[in-house]
């Protein structure tokens, strides 16, 4: 690759339009997990994904060209893992950025922790990089909260499979659970939230971003998704919600800190329709709302029987 290829190919894409069927057709992610021994418990952690994300990006900047570790476009001909994980690729509208190619979600298994760390499209080539990373990242370990001494994780697994298609299949006419294991992030302003109609909302632009990284532009009829959104959203109910305490998030390249907050539980739709289907099920890989990068947003999709 020459320099500045895979932003070109980001927006080589806004000419090669696909429907929903088409993207789902030519969706692949990378899956990375890794497990943890006897670190389960940090799982209840929901700032747990933020401190992961801090540690897989300083193991990224040993491999990173200079130009990257000083937050501009890589130089190399191929671009190092961090450029493409951390830097921004381009733009989906003037006012909305391409989303970063990748989240991570974290859940106990027994008394181990699992981090399954997922890369979409292209960026699915840097694979064998951002494991290496994670791995050394999480034996280093994570940083306490207040910036304490670290607290090194022992890695017992590392498994790399790729996955090619949604990695399930919706039905259309029935109603939906979607079971939110990390918090779901929505924003309205300033404030926290958790409506239905703005989770489908954002998802749809989720999807059109990450379909760049496919090589395509997303065709949604924007309208009657909003439509749809507004109407299942006002069907939908949460059954056991609850939010995170107040999360204290801090950026290490600018030094802000922002206050976070999430919706954990569990949402029953009523049945979506083919097209909210088809992006729920991309969005079971891709998570949903914002901070995917820092965890937020990952759910499994159930469906229910019919009413």
């Amino acid at each position: 690759m020459k320099e500045n290829t895979v932003r070109s190919l980001t927006r080589a894409a806004s000419d090669r339009p696909a429907d929903l069927d088409t993207l789902a057709q030519n969706w692949q992610v990378a899956r990375i997990v890794v497990m943890c021994r006897g670190a389960g418990a940090l799982a209840r952690q929901p700032q747990l994904g933020g401190r992961v994300r801090g540690a897989l990006g300083q193991q990224l900047k040993h491999g990173a060209s200079e130009a990257a570790r000083n937050g501009r476009p890589c130089s190399w001909t191929t671009p190092c893992a961090l450029d493409i994980l951390f830097a921004a690729q381009g733009r989906l509208t003037a006012g909305l950025e391409l989303p970063k190619p990748w989240a991570p979600a974290l859940r106990a298994e027994g008394a181990d922790l699992r981090v399954r760390l997922a890369l979409f499209g292209m960026a699915a080539s840097w694979a064998g990089e951002v494991a290496d990373a994670l791995v050394r990242g999480l034996r280093v370990g994570l940083v306490r909260k207040g910036g304490g001494r670290r607290v090194p994780l022992d890695v017992s697994d590392r498994e790399i499979a790729m996955q090619a298609g949604p990695g399930l299949r919706l039905p259309a006419d029935r109603p939906l659970l979607l079971a939110f294991y990390t918090p779901l992030s929505l924003r309205a302003g300033r404030q926290a939230h958790a409506e239905p109609a703005s989770l489908i909302a954002s998802l749809g632009n989720r999807i059109a971003g990450l379909a760049r990284w496919h090589g395509y532009r997303l065709e949604l009829d924007r309208g009657r998704l909003k439509g749809e959104a507004a109407r299942i959203g006002a069907l939908a109910g949460w059954e056991g919600a609850r939010q995170t305490p107040p999360i204290h998030a801090r950026s290490s390249r600018h030094g802000h800190v922002k206050i976070v907050q999430g919706t954990y539980g569990r949402l029953i739709l009523p049945a979506p329709g083919e097209t909210l289907a088809r992006l729920l099920e991309l969005g079971a890989d891709a998570q949903a709302g914002g901070r995917t990068t820092q965890g937020f947003g990952a759910y499994e999709a159930i469906p229910l029987p019919p009413l």
